[in-house]
């Protein structure tokens, strides 16, 4: 039985900064609100103070985890396995990015291995027995076919609750919890938008290198510029003049930089993959989604969707409402349903 006297931990990483780290801290930072007695556990380091980007939260940290029934444990979709390493306390996944924990199940590490590494998929069986050997296959990675103990489930968008649905989780064992993005991106209203088209270079530059290319044949009077290198204020100077941005990478959950292009009314682009596939995730039209498995096909009518959205920024800019609404609303939905789960869960 979890009382107001019981620890919650929130197990992170403090060697790698990226949003879901932050999104952790988040966390960490709104249940500190609620509950006196909320941990930042880092996996990876004995350190007790904070990385500087996430000293902001200022959230306790534990460098020990107590072991019992009355605790709460909270991991992200990353580190499952710590859900056997402790046998008594309370478990919690916050499913982040999906894909990352479905590449990194057992029977589907090889595969993805060989993908990265390309590797002609014939070796695969001898990639297995690599892994296995090396100690490379997570084997205490979470599995839903396991019924020790009831874990409780945060999803972060719908093409994880799906997912969740699929695996047996019944509706009142899993609740809908996706961090907002920050305020700075509410509070800023961007005014001379420019001809300049941001991406992002670390997603799904395989496509994007092939449009920029194909827009620059066209001769569209078009600035494409790299999301890289930039910090928050970087990034919100960038959007705030960008006219669009576009994502033809995998949406393995509620993308950050989608939602802080709409809010900061930039137009948008993106693939049909991942999350982006439904429209409750990513509510925009259909037409400015395409299916990068048929880019050949689909690379002229991409570079006329670039040239309608900057050409004719204005007119477009309404067809984003629904989704800058969703954003709107993840940030009280988030501070709801967070106070929903801990009065349902302390006694």
């Amino acid at each position: 039985m979890i009382s107001r006297q019981s620890n919650i931990y929130i197990l992170a990483p403090r060697n790698i900064i990226t949003g879901g780290t932050e999104s952790l801290h988040q966390l960490a930072f709104n249940l500190k609100k609620l509950h006196p007695n909320v941990f930042i556990h880092y996996i990876d380091s004995q350190d007790v103070t904070p990385p500087v980007k996430f000293e902001k939260y200022k959230v306790p940290i534990s460098k020990d985890i107590i072991d019992s029934e009355e605790n709460l444990l909270i991991v992200s979709e990353t580190n499952t396995e710590y859900l056997k390493k402790y046998k008594n306390i309370k478990g919690c996944i916050w499913w982040l990015s999906l894909d990352y924990y479905i590449r990194q199940l057992p029977q589907n590490a090889p595969y993805y291995f060989c993908e990265k590494h390309k590797i002609p998929l014939i070796f695969e069986s001898l990639i297995e027995k690599l892994l296995h050997i090396s100690g490379r296959i997570n084997t205490n990675i979470f599995s839903f076919n396991e019924n020790n103990r009831s874990v409780f489930h945060f999803y972060n968008c719908e093409y994880v609750r799906l997912y969740l649905t699929e695996q047996g989780v019944c509706n009142e064992n899993m609740m809908y919890l996706c961090g907002p993005i920050g305020d700075e991106y509410f509070e800023h209203k961007p005014i001379n938008k420019k001809n300049i088209i941001a991406y992002n270079p670390a997603k799904g530059f395989e496509y994007t290198r092939q449009v920029i290319k194909a827009v620059e044949r066209k001769g569209l009077d078009v600035q494409f510029t790299p999301i890289k290198n930039l910090d928050a204020n970087g990034v919100i100077n960038l959007l705030s003049q960008a006219k669009l941005y576009i994502d033809f990478g995998y949406f393995p959950g509620p993308e950050r930089i989608p939602r802080e292009a709409v809010t900061l009314r930039t137009n948008l682009l993106t693939s049909l993959s991942g999350s982006a596939k439904n429209d409750i995730d990513v509510p925009i039209p259909r037409d400015y989604k395409f299916d990068l498995d048929y880019l050949d096909e689909n690379l002229d009518k991409i570079v006329d969707k670039i040239n309608e959205l900057t050409l004719d920024y204005d007119t477009h800019l309404s067809k984003f409402d629904n989704y800058r609404k969703k954003v709107v609303d993840q940030k009280e939905t988030f501070h709801t349903n967070l106070k929903t789960f801990y009065n349902n869960v302390i006694r």
